[in-house]
């Protein structure tokens, strides 16, 4: 019998091992800052979304008081209608108005039954839930100077974080 037994290893193979562990932590790096990023975009997601509501809210405020204020001229007109100051033409003026207003008005609750509804998703609430945003503000913050907020955006960027990994990777 004859056998025969060979075993090959290299003993340099160019850095391969250690560049292929630098790459893999890059990668790591990169999706943790992936992974932060996309928390982030959520977070301002919703954000936005709670102003859309409060800007609905407000908006429902100014329309309920334009309905009040055209019905009120709708019934003046109508008054001196009767008393033969007006035409009919000035009270169907007023009702195109009220009509239009009325629905601006349905428009805005549409809007908000919509924003409510995605609302509930981002948080991950039951749709039987009533969201009433509060519209108070905390008179008590100190507000810092627009260069420190830029900054400290900056430096909180999780996707150009990810970007400068990137470009350690490709050189690697």
């Amino acid at each position: 019998y004859m056998g025969s037994l060979s075993i090959e290893e290299r003993i340099f193979a160019g850095n391969k091992f250690r560049y292929a562990k630098q790459s893999a932590e890059l990668l790591q790096k990169i999706a943790s800052s992936d992974t932060a990023s996309n928390r982030n975009e959520i977070a301002c997601g919703i954000i936005n979304t709670y102003y859309d509501l409060l800007k609905v809210k407000e908006n429902q405020k100014i329309v309920a008081q334009n309905v009040n204020d055209i019905q009120q001229q709708l019934d003046e007109t109508r008054k001196f209608e009767q008393q033969g100051l007006a035409t009919e033409n000035d009270v169907l003026r007023w009702q195109l108005q009220l009509s239009n207003a009325e629905l601006t008005g349905i428009e805005l609750e549409n809007n908000r039954k919509i924003i409510k509804y995605n609302m509930t998703i981002m948080l991950g609430l039951s749709d039987s839930i009533t969201l009433v945003p509060d519209s108070t503000i905390d008179t008590g913050v100190q507000w810092a100077s627009a260069d420190d907020y830029i900054s400290q955006a900056l430096s909180n960027r999780k996707d150009l974080e990810a970007y400068a990994h990137q470009l350690q990777l490709s050189d690697v």
